[in-house]
């Protein structure tokens, strides 16, 4: 399950019975699966942590080529990436580091929902920070994941439903 099966199945005496109902199951969650894949997703992911964020990229290239990446290093060059958005293209969802420099994450927050007006989805990674990821919810951000082993298997989930949350 951890590698992404949808269900397994026991052979005991009745699993024939049950079998039926776990392939339907299965194949609603790949048909759901594959129309989140078809849509693209721009994502701005903010990281000053080349390491954390070439491995990031490289797993998105293979498990998640429906998110479209920019990446940045600083805090402000995310604000000067949402105020030039008008003439390139448009981001879906920020992904950000929390502490990056020159403003962090909550600097980031606050900068875009107060003094921008900015209401884009923003999903925070965090490396043992739970209380600031807390204040970082509580400013607006949809959710955060916590750099644990397996977090990148996570993160297009996180990304996904922060994009659908503020959609609908």
């Amino acid at each position: 399950l951890k590698a992404s099966a949808d269900d397994y199945v026991v052979k005991n005496k009745d699993y024939l019975e049950r079998l039926p109902v776990i392939l339907e199951s299965a194949h609603n969650h790949y048909q759901a699966s594959a129309s989140r894949h078809n849509r693209h997703l721009n994502v701005l992911y903010a990281d000053d942590n080349q390491v954390d964020t070439e491995g990031t990229l490289h797993h998105f290239a293979v498990h998640a080529a429906h998110l479209h990446v920019d990446v940045v290093s600083r805090g402000s060059d995310i604000i000067r990436s949402l105020q030039q958005e008008e003439k390139s293209h448009v981001y879906d969802v920020l992904l950000v580091a929390l502490h990056i420099p020159e403003l962090n994450a909550l600097q980031v927050l606050r900068e875009l929902r107060i003094t921008h007006k900015r209401d884009i989805p923003v999903v925070l990674v965090c490396r043992g920070d739970e209380d600031w990821a807390r204040q970082a919810l509580n400013l607006g951000a949809s959710s955060y994941v916590m750099k644990t082993p397996g977090y990148l298997h996570q993160l297009p989930w996180h990304i996904e439903d922060a994009y659908t949350r503020a959609d609908l």
